[in-house]
């Protein structure tokens, strides 16, 4: 610090001595000048610091928010597949019942395939269809914060 104040002194003092300034005059406006240029530079160095640190932070929120947008796309992801294997399993429970029933035909007569279908239609209800709306909003908002890292 010591040197750069000498080093900014000595600038000053040589623009300065082209003014007609006392040699009093002349020490006093060069070191006066001299600690305002520190100063400056102290100043500036703060100011990147700072800078710098915002950086490190919109970075840091970056990262947040793509880890927030991976954790649902993998909840959506997993949701769509339990859906997926709840409807699987339950046509297998379903024909297991079918199958292991005595009299087929029986059913049949006190309305099986009536059952039957009712089963199957509300068993093809359950859908993953929904979840593609929330597919869509997160791409959206992963494209934002992609153009935003640019």
């Amino acid at each position: 610090m010591k040197e750069k104040f000498k080093e900014y002194f000595e600038l000053a003092k040589e623009c300065l001595e082209q003014v007609n300034f006392s040699g009093q005059e002349l020490a006093q406006v060069s070191s006066e000048l001299a600690l305002k240029l520190l100063e400056a530079e102290f100043a500036q160095k703060r100011l990147n610091a700072e800078l710098e640190l915002q950086k490190r932070q919109q970075k840091q929120a970056e990262a947040e928010a793509l880890k927030s947008i991976v954790q649902a796309e993998s909840m959506i992801r997993s949701v769509r597949d339990n859906a997926l294997i709840s409807k699987a399993n339950a046509y297998v429970g379903f024909l297991n019942v079918m199958l292991n029933a005595t009299n087929i035909d029986g059913d049949k007569n006190v309305g099986g395939s009536n059952h039957s279908s009712n089963v199957i239609k509300t068993i093809s209800a359950v859908d993953d269809s929904p979840l593609s709306n929330y597919s869509q909003s997160l791409e959206e908002l992963k494209k934002d914060i992609l153009e935003l890292a640019k």
